[in-house]
């Protein structure tokens, strides 16, 4: 009964994903386009097309620009693997979560807030070791240029090429520090529901508010990671520029690499650029937190 218990956790847990990336997936478009433009910045200033798809101001003007480019399908590009990608992200950290629960629960009772966070970052490092090659290869779809578009097999290909089976773990680094997001969030539920049964209503504010305020504190690191991700190694436009910092790139460790990105956004953006999409990551993160959580709890009180 417990296995089944946790299985059916997890697997509720992977529908609320499916249902709130479903619903905020145009958001999710707009907000890797904005994390990712400061290459395309970079390209257009040394000499590249200059396209309007490097100069976008925000998450409605992504949006704008995309019907313009491609079309309303151009919103719910990558969809199929970004739908199968939460499903299983959102599996895997339920059933991590439920599997860890022992560990720091006692009568389905955190002992303290440090112990909801712990449970929370333990789940979210089993999360992100499990599932960045799938997140690379869907985030790369994501962020391709306006009018141009890339299969599921020609992102795969593309990231093999580069730099082989570890190549999809190139945004390892800032990707485990990204676990404090779950950390906040199950801190901020835990404090909110303190062990109640609540509303499916009430599940979707606690959902908001707690990814609201983990969302907020972690947004640098996300940004560099998408960078991370969307960096292409040896595969370059031809450009001298381009191909010295691949060859760097692959002689830098990973930890090297995130400084590098670190340090480049800050260096050609300044500090802004680090909080580049933040208003599209806010509305899809907060949405896509409230659905879940009221869906999965909703599933669970059945």
């Amino acid at each position: 009964m417990a296995t089944l218990r946790i299985l059916t956790d997890a697997f509720n847990g992977g529908l609320g994903g499916v249902a709130a990336t479903a619903i905020a997936y145009p958001l999710v478009i707009a907000k890797v386009k904005l994390q990712a433009q400061g290459r395309r910045r970079k390209a257009k200033a040394e000499g590249g097309d200059g396209s309007e798809s490097s100069e976008f101001t925000g998450p409605i003007d992504v949006l704008r620009k995309v019907v313009k480019h491609e079309g309303f399908i151009g919103w719910y590009r990558g969809l199929p693997p970004a739908l199968a990608k939460n499903f299983l992200t959102n599996f895997v950290f339920y059933l991590a979560h439920s599997v860890l629960k022992p560990l720091y629960k006692v009568k389905d009772q955190y002992t303290s807030w440090l112990g909801a966070f712990l449970h929370g970052v333990n789940a979210g490092l089993v999360v992100q070791l499990v599932m960045l090659p799938m997140e690379m290869i869907v985030t790369r779809m994501q962020a391709e240029k306006l009018g141009k578009s890339l299969s599921f097999t020609e992102s795969t290909m593309g990231i093999w090429a580069e730099g082989g089976l570890l190549r999809f773990w190139a945004g390892l680094p800032p990707a485990l520090t990204l676990t404090l997001n779950p950390g906040v969030t199950t801190t901020v539920q835990a404090v909110l529901t303190a062990g109640r049964k609540l509303s499916v209503s009430a599940n979707f504010w606690v959902g908001f508010f707690s990814k609201l305020v983990a969302s907020a504190t972690t947004y640098p690191v996300v940004v560099v990671k998408v960078r991370m991700l969307v960096n292409k190694g040896s595969k370059d436009d031809g450009k001298g520029s381009d191909r010295a910092e691949s060859a760097q790139r692959q002689k830098r460790s990973m930890l090297q690499e995130t400084a590098a990105v670190f340090l480049r956004i800050i260096k050609t953006e300044g500090v802004g650029g680090l909080y580049r999409g933040l208003e599209a990551q806010l509305w899809q993160a907060v949405a896509k937190e409230a659905i879940l959580n009221s869906v999965r709890r909703g599933l669970g009180s059945t």
